[in-house]
């Protein structure tokens, strides 16, 4: 006998790949009904999660179980109450979309699933496509063929991973009009999805992640509530007291914009004006939304760090024990935001065919690096195939300066066959040490790199 108390339950789940730690000691519960979101930035762990709740993906500790039935011992019932759609778009393009829908109800038993199929391509707008051919659609019908695909054994909980995404406004309004009439019919949702507006208007309950950490988990107003400051927009007769000072923010288009703690503030604020003799001519507060609560949560967790630390000199790198080269993308650190327009601007500037050396300089030189980067991108290409030589991930970056690790046996790395290191600045603007590290390195790659970051 199988007691279910929860919809979804995931007990300290943690998942590691190589180096990256994917899920670290998540744990949540999604009721019977609910309608949940799961959000967090690209790389935060979602999908990871996701993978893992329908058996795709096993973690290294923890639990998860749906209805009550573990995904790993019990795998067969577990996956027969779920349905997933998928963030990418999977189908035969030699199948119609009828026949795509009967050949999923196959997975699971079922032989005459005719009347329901009927009503999903009904209600996804899918009926006058039914007969096409899955490569005829367009991306957006592709993505509600999707959800019918996971809807098609009538589960009661269906994951919904940013279900929206290339799915145009009229489409988009529908899709959602259906899936809050399976939800108001009991159906458990969790919705992960980059449309903040989205989740906001939608799920009752939010849990975020960062760097597979469950950053919070709360109901959506109190999170509104306690997370994000009010502001409010005051146009004025007269300039603002010096004792409204502190509480200015910005100036917006001839208003004043104040910030609040809570809007109780609000009868404190204008009775200052009113003592001050200022009058008051236009006001506007603005309340709280979900995207400044993610905002402030996503900026507020920086305590993930690398886990050795950047030591000065490449000699000292080598022997910190930085991870293996397939895996060193995984201890970044995030990019300084002084640093992030010259490194998009660096990016784009930089030749995506070529393998450059850069001349010897000592540790002491005062060289400009961006300027050799700059003479060398005018120089015919030293290396014929620069796919062999491509750098592969960032190994470390501390104070601007990016760590680039080579691949030990290949050209570029160090007399020996150690592997090379190289430090540049985000704007590749500091001298390499020449003495102590490797000087081959792909603009591709590190261009590459950063755009992962910023």
């Amino acid at each position: 006998m199988v007691f279910m108390s929860h919809a979804i339950e995931i007990e300290a789940v943690s998942k590691r790949y190589g180096q990256l730690q994917a899920l670290d000691k998540v744990s949540f519960a999604v009721e019977p009904g609910e309608f949940f979101a799961l959000l967090g930035p690209n790389g935060a762990g979602k999908t990871t999660l996701i993978s893992a709740l329908a058996g795709l993906a096993r973690p290294d500790s923890g639990s998860i179980r749906v209805m009550g039935r573990d995904v790993v011992r019990d795998f067969r019932e577990a996956r027969r109450a779920l349905g997933v759609v998928p963030q990418e778009l999977v189908f035969d393009p030699f199948l119609s979309v009828r026949e795509t829908l009967r050949f999923q109800s196959g997975y699971f038993g079922l032989s005459r699933n005719e009347a329901w199929i009927d009503e999903l391509l009904f209600k996804l707008g899918l009926a006058d496509k039914a007969d096409s051919n899955m490569r005829a659609l367009s991306g957006g019908m592709k993505r509600r063929v999707m959800v019918a695909q996971a809807l098609v054994h009538r589960p009661p909980v269906v994951v919904l991973d940013e279900p929206t995404a290339g799915v145009d406004v009229e489409l988009r309004q529908s899709l959602w009009t259906f899936v809050q009439e399976l939800n108001r019919a009991g159906t458990t949702i969790v919705l992960t999805t980059h449309y903040l507006e989205e989740a906001e208007a939608l799920c009752g309950r939010i849990a975020m992640l960062k760097k597979g950490r469950l950053l919070a988990l709360e109901n959506k107003d109190k999170l509104l509530a306690h997370s994000a400051r009010r502001e409010v927009a005051v146009k004025l007769s007269g300039p603002l007291p010096a004792s409204l000072a502190p509480r200015k923010l910005r100036d917006d288009d001839g208003r004043a914009v104040l910030q609040l703690a809570d809007l109780s503030e609000l009868e404190g604020v204008l009775a200052e004006l009113r003592q001050a003799g200022v009058e008051v001519r236009e006001l506007n507060v603005v309340e709280a939304d979900l995207e400044s609560v993610f905002v402030k949560m996503m900026n507020g967790a920086r305590h993930d760090r690398l886990p050795h630390p950047v030591q000065e000199g490449a000699g000292a790198l080598l022997e910190s024990g930085v991870p293996d080269h397939r895996r060193a993308g995984a201890d970044r650190a995030d990019v300084p935001a002084d640093l992030r327009p010259r490194a998009v601007q660096a990016c784009r500037g930089l030749s995506r065919r070529r393998l450059h050396r850069l001349p010897d300089s000592g540790p002491g030189d005062d060289v400009d690096g961006a300027e050799r980067l700059r003479q060398q991108l005018q120089q015919p290409d030293p290396v014929q195939d620069h796919r062999q030589y491509r750098v592969p991930a960032v190994a470390a970056a501390d104070r601007g300066r990016v760590l680039l690790r080579l691949p030990a046996g290949r050209r570029g790395a160090r007399p020996g066959g150690r592997r090379g290191v190289i430090a540049v600045t985000a704007w590749f603007g500091l001298p390499l040490p020449a003495s102590r590290c490797g000087r081959w390195f792909s603009p591709c790659s590190a261009a590459a790199c950063w755009a992962r970051w910023v």
